[in-house]
């Protein structure tokens, strides 16, 4: 994707709900052009319907212009989003999205990239959740989907960075299972930060 060296890692899904808060009535159904999907609704009967699913090229503008307003998205181009839909590209990454089942508008995406080493291990580069649908365990739903989708690809492992300022991306890995495992100092710039390094066995995720 070519992101610029010292990348931001992004999570909207403020308080970081625990698994009470994951909702019910998933169903999930397999197509043989979008490739598996997930729709759910919470306990709440007047809440929306979400789908999950594999990211399309068709979803790259309302991608984009998501991550433009997510307080700490990368700051990727165009191109860097769409080369994680071309599985000809490298990295591979798998890339998800939630949207509203009855409007099909985009609600929240998740992208994880896949080092080419032995034995595979992904690095989870953004999730991210609009606004609105924050709270609703949405945030925990794709990464529960992206975590299936890297066992597919046979990763055992998933590692990220995040500023150490973050405190609500902080407190959501924490709640998925990540362990601190170190600081790079002065990682990011704009402002100068340390970032806190993580790291999760996909086997031992919620």
């Amino acid at each position: 994707m070519n992101a610029p060296a010292k990348k931001k890692h992004a999570v909207t899904s403020m308080g970081a709900p625990g698994p009470s808060h994951l909702g019910t009535g998933e169903t999930t159904t397999v197509s043989s052009t979008t490739g598996p999907q997930r729709r759910w609704t919470t306990e709440n009967p007047n809440a929306p319907e979400f789908e999950i699913r594999l990211m399309r090229a068709a979803d790259l503008d309302e991608v984009v212009a998501l991550a433009g307003i997510l307080e700490h998205a990368p700051t990727w181009p165009p191109a860097a989003y769409a080369r994680a839909v071309d599985p000809s590209a490298s990295p591979l990454r798998i890339a998800l999205v939630a949207a509203d089942s009855a409007s099909g508008t985009l609600t929240g995406f998740t992208i994880a990239a896949v080092a080419a080493c032995e034995p595979p291990e992904a690095e989870l580069e953004i999730i991210g959740v609009s606004a609105p649908c924050r709270r609703r365990g949405l945030a925990l739903r794709l990464f529960a989907f992206l975590k299936d989708e890297l066992r597919r690809a046979g990763v055992h492992e998933i590692y990220l960075e995040v500023r150490g300022s973050n405190q609500p991306a902080l407190a959501l890995y924490r709640v998925l299972g990540f362990a601190e495992t170190g600081l790079r100092p002065r990682y990011y710039s704009h402002p100068a930060e340390d970032a806190v390094t993580m790291r999760l066995q996909i086997d031992s995720c919620l």
